[in-house]
This record gives structure tokens, C-alpha cells and sequence, in this order.
């Protein structure tokens, strides 16, 4: 089975199908909810799973970064993690993106009580987006909730910059809606959500837009003047069950407006190409908004492919662009996420059936390359995979500058079994683009599908992956209906004290 067809319908968009606690207030005042008797919230805390210490790191957008100098030991660890969490309702319930910040706290979004039904456009029903915060320990401290009478879904959160200068430091959540909130109109279908929470919990503003497509978001990112960028793409349009339109890139900047104190449109860019063409992922370096770059597929035509591209601002305000990088040329291939090292240094990660590395190992594999940021040019590049298809979904660093790819195989890596549907996975590369051994690899699994959508790594190795499962995953913790949310702590996985390398 080839995840590139059947998982970009979830990661990316529909290729095949035509097309990838109760312990705060659910809901806030500045948030509407049409329903009076919400479903019982998420749970405080946890039994079961494996244990582990948290530390220090910070990251956003399905991919995290950790502070701190290479050549200094573990910060003082916060606490031990009490157990890995499996949550839901009765209905379906994902993790999106999980991020983490310098006190080890996780903040995840998603959504809620979705529902699956006969549409390329999931979720649906009533499923409303929620962000949370859980404690080093596992322990949920807070949970935030956007709801309509539509659907909504919460796909990607980051850290506001400036969110360690103090107390009021806040979270960017992009996500997408079906409904209205107040002051919007919604535009045809799934309009681009951009939502603003605090660190303890309160929302702060909201911000809606779009157009007749449904936009689908699948990373923000702040650079460090405040700006907002969304890359992402508008799933396949189909109005009256006939296809107008396949997917469409799109880049989106928001900032804030000195009039308002809220967030508003500055500019769209969305792509004209005739084949499927998307947008997964977008990065900022410390330079800001010269130096952007944003990663995806396009599925035919000419630069068809996996492609890198940097951006960077015309004279009038817009974009243009710098470099464009195609590392494979196979429509089905894509890059998967695209990031900043805490060095500088510029990493894509995605999947391909070409030999990019020194060998293949199977059908798609996993590719890890590192880029110059200001040329594109590959300086490295490692593959690694399975006998069958392996797809990546997120990447983090930990504090040394390890490279952590995660993501879901149709295969068994050296040493592990195969549960069965799609299993989760952690590589683990040294800056060197070298596996780091014992271990280099960490998969797990039951036998329904399982689905990793975020990694991170705290200041002390502690390595946490978030995403959903269909089955039974943490023991003592039963399946709720469809799919459960997940938040798991990789056992067995420390990055510090740093050891030997060695090749797979």
C-alpha cells in the first residue's frame, strides 16, 4: 500500500478520492458556541504509559525547536511525565500540531466531535477546533474552545515570539471553519481561521477570511516583527458534486491592525497551476520577512514534484520568489515540513520514490535534507525507510541540533513490528545527517491506524509525538468511538548525553 496516494488524501489533500481537562471553562465569552451542553472535556490526568522528565524547548507549526548551547548539560528537568494520554468523545477527535515552550509545557490543537461523513471535506457535522495546554507531567491545564453551528478544526499553533518577554505571552492558532463567527461572514465553505490564545488559556482575538474554495491551513508561523504567515491549500472545489478545481497553494499574511488591535488580511497569494498544487509547510528565519520559505508539491506540469521555495518582498509589499528547489521530480513525491534549526541552519523533510540519499529501502521513503538557505543547494541529504511506504508528517530539534523526523509506515523498521494499518515513527539524525544509535528509530502502532501530526523534544531529550489513533493505543485506555486523540511520550528516546553515531 502507498501512503503518497492514500495519506496525502489526510496529510495534504484528496488525491485519490479526487484529490493529504475540565479544568477550565470550556468556553470563553469572546467565543460563541452553539451548544449548551458541550460534551464532557478532556481529562486532567492520566494512568498509564511510559515515564520520563521534561525540560526546556521551544518550537511552533507541527515542528519545534529547543534552546540552548551544545556544549552545556540538561537544564534542570521540570518533573516526571505521569503517562500517555489517549482522549476523545464518541464521535472523532484528532491532534493537528503539538508545540512546546522553554518550561516544557506541550500546547496541542485539533478538533473535536467531528464528523466523517460522504465528503472529501473533513471534518464535518458539528466538530469544533480546541487548542490546550498539558504540564510536563501530562496534567491538562487549561482547554479553549472555537465553535459555530459549522464545522471547525484547529490544524497548526506556534508560540508568539515574544511570548518569553513576560506573562502575557499568547499562542497563534490557524485553523478553518464551515460557519460565522461574529463580525464574519463566511465565505462558501471552509474559511482560513486565525485565532489568538493566551498562555494561560484566554482567547484573545479572531480573525476570519477566504473565499469560495475551502481553504485548508496546515502551518502558521511568526516572524519576529508580529507578521503571520499561513501556508497551506484550498481543497478540491467542488460545489455540486462536479470538480471546478483541484488544490491550490496558498500563502497568507496577517497582521495586526494598529486601528483595531486585531488581526487582518494584508495579502493572499494562491497558486493558478492546472494540476494539484500545494503548500505544507512554511518557515521563517531570524531575519524575518526576507527570509521566508515554504515547502510542498505540485502534482504535474513543469517543476512538478517535491519543491523548497524562498520568498521574498517586492518593493510594492508583495512576493516574489528568490529560488525554487524541486528535490524530486515525481508528482506523487512532496516535502512535508520545512524548518529552522536553532543555528540557522534550513532542514526539509518529505517522502520519495527516487534514490535522493545512498539507497532506497523500499517503496516511499523518508528524505532529510539540509539546504543553504541563501541558494538552495543541497548540502545533505539522508534517506531511510522501510521495505514498504513511509510518510513523514513533522520534524524538531533538540538542543545539540539533532534532527527528529516523525511520521507513519506501511512497514516494520530494523528491530520493530509492524502493528498493523499505518504505525507511528521517530528517526532520529545527528547534524551530520547520520543515524544517532541506540536508538535511531522508535515505531509503534495497534492494529487500526495510527497517525503522528506533531513532534517535539524537550530541554532534557524527552521526545513527545501527538496525533490520533483508530484503535487502542495506551494501555489502560480504551478507545472512545473513531478516532481518539493521542499525546505519547517516545520511551527509551533521550537525546542527552549525546552519543555515538553510527550508521543504519
Amino acid at each position: 500500500m502507498v501512503p503518497s496516494l492514500r495519506s496525502l488524501h489526510a496529510l495534504l489533500p484528496a488525491l485519490i478520492a479526487c484529490s493529504a481537562g475540565g479544568c477550565l471553562e470550556l468556553f470563553s465569552s469572546s467565543v460563541p458556541t452553539s451548544d449548551p451542553d458541550p460534551s464532557p472535556p478532556l481529562p486532567c490526568d492520566a494512568t498509564a504509559g511510559a515515564g520520563g522528565q521534561g525540560g526546556a524547548a521551544q518550537g511552533g507549526g507541527g515542528s519545534a525547536e529547543a534552546d540552548g548551547d551544545a556544549g552545556e548539560g540538561p537544564p534542570a528537568c521540570a518533573g516526571a511525565w505521569k503517562g500517555d494520554l489517549q482522549l476523545g468523545t464518541p464521535l472523532h477527535d484528532e491532534i493537528t500540531a503539538l508545540i512546546i515552550d522553554r518550561d516544557d509545557n506541550l500546547y496541542v490543537t485539533g478538533y473535536e466531535r467531528g464528523g466523517f461523513a460522504s465528503t472529501n471535506l473533513v471534518p464535518n457535522g458539528n466538530a469544533r477546533m480546541v487548542a490546550a495546554r498539558f504540564d510536563p507531567s501530562g496534567r491538562q491545564a487549561w482547554k479553549q474552545v472555537w465553535d459555530t453551528p459549522g464545522a471547525e478544526s484547529g490544524e497548526s499553533l506556534v508560540l508568539h515570539p515574544r511570548s518569553d518577554e513576560g506573562a502575557d505571552g499568547k499562542l497563534v492558532v490557524a485553523g478553518r471553519t464551515t460557519g460565522s463567527f461574529p463580525g464574519f461572514a463566511n465565505q462558501g465553505s471552509f474559511d482560513l481561521v486565525i485565532a489568538e490564545v493566551s498562555t494561560s488559556g484566554e482567547a484573545l482575538t479572531l480573525h476570519q477570511a477566504g473565499n469560495e474554495r475551502p481553504q485548508h491551513p496546515r502551518q502558521v508561523v511568526v516572524d519576529p516583527d508580529g507578521a503571520v504567515f499561513v501556508a497551506g491549500y484550498d481543497d478540491i472545489h467542488a460545489p455540486i458534486s462536479a470538480v471546478y478545481d483541484f488544490e491550490n497553494g496558498t500563502l497568507v499574511r496577517a497582521d495586526v491592525d494598529a486601528s483595531s488591535d486585531a488581526l487582518a488580511t494584508t495579502w493572499w497569494r494562491q497558486s493558478t497551476a492546472p494540476d494539484p498544487d500545494l503548500l505544507t509547510s512554511v518557515a521563517v528565519a531570524p531575519g524575518g520577512f526576507h527570509h521566508v520559505y515554504v515547502g510542498g508539491a505540485l502534482m504535474g506540469g513543469t517543476g512538478r514534484g517535491a519543491f523548497v521555495q524562498k520568498l521574498a518582498r517586492k518593493p510594492d509589499g508583495g512576493v516574489m520568489e528568490d529560488w525554487r528547489r524541486v528535490l524530486s521530480p515525481i508528482a506523487v513525491d512532496a516535502v512535508n515540513a520545512v524548518a529552522m534549526a536553532p543555528d540557522g541552519s534550513l532542514y526539509v523533510t518529505g517522502a520519495t520514490f527516487l534514490t535522493l540519499g545512498e539507497r532506497t529501502f523500499g517503496q516511499q521513503d523518508v528524505f532529510l535534507a539540509r539546504l543553504d538557505p541563501a541558494t538552495g543547494a543541497t548540502l545533505w541529504i539522508a534517506q531511510y525507510g522501510t521495505s514498504e511506504s513511509d510518510w513523514p508528517t513533522s520534524m524538531a530539534f533538540d538542543a545539540q541540533g539533532n534532527v527528529y523526523v516523525a511520521g507513519l509506515t506501511y512497514g516494520a523498521f530494523p528491530g520493530h513490528q509492524h502493528r498493523g494499518g499505518e504505525d507511528m515513527f521517530v528517526l532520529r539524525f545527528d547534524t551530520q545527517h547520520t543515524m544517532i544509535a541506540p536508538p535511531a528509530v522508535w515505531q509503534a502502532g495497534s492494529p487500526e491506524e495510527d497517525h503522528v501530526a506533531g513532534v517535539a523534544v524537550d530541554g532534557c531529550g524527552n521526545v513527545f509525538v501527538a496525533g490520533y489513533t483508530n484503535g487502542h493505543l495506551v494501555p489502560g485506555q480504551p478507545n472512545l468511538g473513531g478516532r481518539d486523540m493521542v499525546l505519547l511520550q517516545v520511551p527509551n528516546f533521550k537525546a542527552w548525553p549525546p552519543e555515538p553515531s553510527t550508521v543504519p
